[in-house]
């Protein structure tokens, strides 16, 4: 007659097929739950960036461009508003000295570099980016907020930009649509 205590110890092949399902389906779900949480804070950061550069972009149209004192806040008289197939450009002078500046922007995306608004004075110097931060393309920089559309319009004093912001990372596309009414106090 054999004993209880005869008994080997260990676990039989159903207990260890058992245990390897069970740590399989806990492991699977971890994996599933690590992805989605990686993908929601991706998504989470994308948007933050983005409202961040919209934040940034909107202080710089309206302060200045090239400096304080040479932004929309500061607008004399708006020269001209002119809109063609690939861009719209607004013209404006500065109450502060009078200096002509403009605004253009792409309106139907001539090239992917030129996604953007500029901005320049009428002296000959060179055109300034709408958003600086940016990254090294070729030989120059570029910024990685690009501006899908840019449109100005001036009704009964009250000058309004439109554009849209756009930011691409990690196979994901973040818009931002964005709109500045101003009413023209100087002119």
């Amino acid at each position: 007659m054999k004993h209880a205590s005869d008994r080997k110890k260990g676990f039989t092949l159903v207990e260890m097929m058992m245990a390897l399902v069970i740590s399989t389906v806990v492991f699977a779900a971890m994996g599933v739950l690590l992805g989605k949480t990686f993908s929601l804070w991706m998504d989470g950061a994308g948007h933050w960036y983005l409202a961040n550069q919209a934040r940034a972009a909107r202080a710089r149209i309206l302060s200045g461009p090239m400096g304080a004192g040479t932004g929309v806040l500061s607008i004399d008289g708006i020269k001209s508003i002119k809109t063609n197939p690939n861009w719209c450009t607004l013209e404006y002078a500065v109450a502060s000295s009078g200096e002509k500046y403009w605004m253009k922007g792409s309106v139907e995306n001539p090239a992917s570099k030129d996604r953007s608004i500029f901005f320049k004075n009428n002296h000959g110097g060179g055109q300034t980016w709408l958003m600086l931060v940016g990254r090294k393309r070729g030989n120059h920089d570029e910024p990685d907020v690009k501006t899908e559309s840019f449109n100005a319009t001036l009704t009964d004093k009250v000058l309004s930009l439109s554009y849209d912001l756009k930011f691409q990372t990690g196979g994901r596309t973040y818009e931002r649509a964005q709109r500045i009414r101003a009413y023209l106090v100087n002119e």
